[in-house]
């Protein structure tokens, strides 16, 4: 015999809704709770990797001041070594002869030297310190000019300038020469500027100065060709200046100075050019 249902059909939907309802009730909480641990760690990640970052950092920190200071100290002692090994080059006499046979021909005949030292300050700087006696207060002034005017010479600075008995005057000072020049520039280099200070005075100025040695001839010999540029402040002075250096003719092989007396926009200064050619020994 077949069942029969005598319950109603109202009463099987409302269970059905009830279950469903149980169903969604138990999934949401379930689904908020999934979301609040992923939160959760996701948050306790999060602070970890920011902790580990701050860590990182500060470590990093830790190294870079390190190495600052490491690279710090290597400077110093490569400066340190430096200057060590530049003033070891002082030690040696031809240098101190090379400054003694630059400053030699810039002297006047109516001064003379009574003292020099060769060394260096606190920034490196190539420094000869002098004291002089000259024949006269003017005497003085002019050596002074020379010096101020001299291609070898950065900088001068005169300490003490004192009249003695007669007409002498007692000067003292310090040259700051051109270290470049003196310590590292080769000889034809040097020469060339070495000639051109021997003759002049404090009417010629050098201002731009160049040397490069030319090519061997078929015949073996070869020359170097000197290019200077600089002003004048006597017309008279500039042309004996070029005759002087004509009559080097045992280092010399020629000598051409140009200058515009039109183009010049001061009747005191005559801008020049120049160029001279040496025997290469």
């Amino acid at each position: 015999m077949s069942s029969i249902n005598l319950l109603p059909k109202s009463f099987s939907l409302e269970k059905n809704k009830k279950r469903q309802k149980n169903v969604i009730i138990i999934c949401s909480v379930f689904l908020v709770f999934v979301s609040i641990i992923s939160c959760l760690i996701v948050y306790a990640h999060k602070t970890i990797a920011s902790k580990e970052s701050d860590s990182l950092d500060y470590i990093i920190g830790g190294i870079n001041n390190n190495i600052e200071k490491e690279i710090n100290g290597n400077g110093l002692f490569l400066a340190v070594d430096k200057i060590e090994s530049i003033r070891g080059l002082l030690n040696d006499h031809r240098y101190f002869s090379k400054v003694f046979n630059i400053i030699q021909n810039i002297i006047s005949e109516d001064v003379y030297l009574t003292e020099s030292e060769l060394l260096f300050d606190e920034n490196e700087n190539l420094i000869l310190g002098i004291s002089g006696i000259a024949d006269n207060h003017l005497a003085a002034v002019n050596q002074i000019a020379i010096f101020k005017n001299s291609y070898w010479i950065d900088n001068v600075e005169i300490n003490n300038i004192a009249a003695e008995s007669g007409n002498e005057v007692n000067f003292s000072g310090n040259l700051k020469l051109k270290k470049e020049l003196v310590l590292f520039r080769e000889y034809y280099w040097d020469f060339g500027l070495t000639l051109l200070s021997s003759k002049m005075d404090r009417y010629i100025k050098i201002d731009e100065y160049s040397a490069r040695l030319m090519n061997k001839e078929s015949n073996g010999e070869g020359s170097v060709k000197i290019e200077f540029s600089g002003i004048a402040y006597d017309e008279k002075k500039l042309v004996l200046f070029e005759d002087d250096l004509k009559q080097i003719k045992n280092f010399v092989k020629d000598v051409s100075i140009s200058y515009d007396l039109d183009k010049k926009g001061d009747d005191k200064i005559i801008k020049f050019k120049g160029e001279m050619e040496l025997e290469l020994f």
